[in-house]
């Protein structure tokens, strides 16, 4: 997955509405309002696992990237309606859109689609506010980079910074348990795209990214499990092991090669060679568009 890209987005969001414990009602939605306990219940080496395993996460760009370098059309339809997300009614679903909204702004990002730009950066605006965060983004500066058309490469440095800035917020306020919500938006969405463009446009070099993602998707598991007492939490993680299933046959190797020696002004580099070789069936891509496909509209929909 290491392409030569800008590594950039507007996730994380921040945390919560505060309830008390001594609230009578028992209902998921008490425990949703109730959410800073389910974090702070965990163990320092816990938290510490989170925050590594959140930053060892590709941005979504680089799937949005890998179909623009095949030359595969742009397609509006693969994207999120950003009128599902405006009745988002709780931190974990806000979470959750703002991963999607952000993969999706990846993907119009990598085509340069101005135009539907400002509806999703609006859309993240809003979000971002909703969850105390809108002081990292600065919707107005981007709103005119993308209206410049001609700066983009500024665009993505200010997306790339409001991503670092909410990130770093979010754990300085033992928050990382909404990034892993964010992030599994993200990841969700990104790998959406990925298959649904697979499906319309089959090739091999799409074959080994979706299944290259088989390993991402444990990691994200591993640190979702850490909250399986939260509602939500107990249907994200049921939903996305239905991806992990199928992704049971899938092998993925790696293998030591010769490492690369680079000579520049600094002196010389040595980078660590190895290669990786992914072995997917046809049958299991298209068991893995299906369930993506129905996953990710099952989050997209929580309740």
């Amino acid at each position: 997955m290491n392409k030569n890209i800008f590594v950039v987005f507007f996730v994380f969001a921040l945390f919560i509405l505060s309830a008390c414990k001594s609230n009578e009602k028992n209902s998921i939605t008490d425990a949703i309002l109730n959410d800073s306990a389910y974090f702070k219940s965990l163990k320092k080496e816990e938290i510490n696992a989170i925050n590594e395993l959140i930053e060892s996460f590709s941005s979504p760009v680089e799937m949005a990237a890998v179909i623009e370098d095949l030359n595969i059309p742009f397609a509006k339809k693969y994207l999120v309606d950003t009128k599902v997300i405006e009745n988002y009614d709780t931190n974990i679903k806000k979470a959750l859109g703002l991963g999607f909204l952000s993969a999706d702004l990846g993907y119009l990002n990598v085509y340069k689609r101005n135009a539907m730009m400002v509806e999703y950066l609006l859309s993240i605006k809003n979000l971002a506010d909703d969850l105390s965060i809108g002081q990292f983004f600065d919707f107005q500066a981007l709103k005119r980079l993308v209206d410049s058309s001609d700066n983009m490469d500024s665009l993505l440095f200010m997306s790339m910074s409001s991503f670092y800035k909410m990130d770093s917020h979010l754990r300085k306020n033992d928050r990382s348990y909404l990034s892993t919500c964010m992030v599994t938006g993200v990841w969700t969405e990104g790998f959406y795209l990925i298959t649904q463009v697979a499906k319309d446009s089959m090739t091999a070099e799409l074959k080994d990214q979706i299944g290259s993602q088989k390993d991402i998707l444990t990691n994200l598991i591993i640190v979702i499990r850490l909250f399986n007492e939260h509602p939500h939490f107990k249907i994200i993680l049921a939903e996305l092991k239905k991806i992990q299933n199928a992704f049971q046959e899938v092998i993925i190797t790696v293998e030591k090669v010769e490492a690369q020696r680079i000579v520049n002004d600094n002196g010389i580099i040595i980078i660590p060679g190895e290669k990786t070789t992914v072995q997917i069936s046809d049958d299991t891509v298209n068991k893995l568009i299906k369930v993506t496909e129905e996953v990710r509209n099952a989050l997209m929909n929580i309740n």
